[in-house]
C-alpha cells in the first residue's frame, strides 16, 4: 500500500527552509504516556516531505490507511490542518487500526521537532517519533 499524507505548509517556510526538504524517514522509535511503542517495530511509519504544486507537503504512510491534510513548518514545530485532512477509506483490523488512532491523535495538537540531518523527532504531550532517513 502505497498511501500518502499530503499537506501544504505556510507561514513561515517550508520544508526546504528547514533542511527536510525530499527526505524520507521511517520510524525507529516512539513513545506515549505509557512508555515505548513497540509496534512500531514491525508497524513503522513513513514520512516526506518536499515541494509540490508550488507548496510544501508532507506524506506520511502510517500502518493501515494513509493521510492527506495541510501543514505549517516553523522553526520549530509542525502543524498538522486536521479539520481538512482526508483519510484513506481502507479497513484494516485491531490492533493494526489501533496504531492509525494513534497517529491521528497525536497529529492533533502542534508537534515540535527536532532535526540533526539524520534523525527527526516529532513530539507533543501525547507523545513522540524518532524517525531516521531511509536511504
Amino acid at each position: 500500500m502505497l498511501a500518502v499524507f499530503a499537506a501544504a505548509v505556510s507561514g513561515c517556510g517550508g520544508p526546504a527552509m528547514h533542511g527536510l526538504d525530499d527526505i524520507q524517514f521511517r520510524t525507529v522509535s516512539g513513545t506515549d504516556p505509557a512508555g515505548d511503542l513497540q509496534w512500531l517495530e514491525d508497524h513503522p511509519i513513513h514520512w516526506r516531505m518536499t515541494r509540490a504544486g508550488g507548496e510544501g507537503a508532507a506524506f506520511i504512510r502510517p500502518p493501515c490507511s494513509g493521510l492527506q491534510a495541510p501543514v505549517k513548518v516553523t522553526e520549530d514545530k509542525v502543524v498538522v490542518d486536521t479539520r481538512r485532512m482526508s483519510i484513506e477509506a481502507q479497513y484494516c483490523e485491531p490492533p493494526v487500526s489501533d496504531y492509525d488512532l494513534w497517529l491521528h491523535h497525536l497529529i492533533e495538537r502542534p508537534l515540535s521537532y527536532s532535526w540533526d540531518g539524520r534523525t527527526l523527532i516529532l513530539s507533543n504531550d501525547r507523545g513522540s517519533l524518532t524517525f531516521e532517513r531511509e536511504e
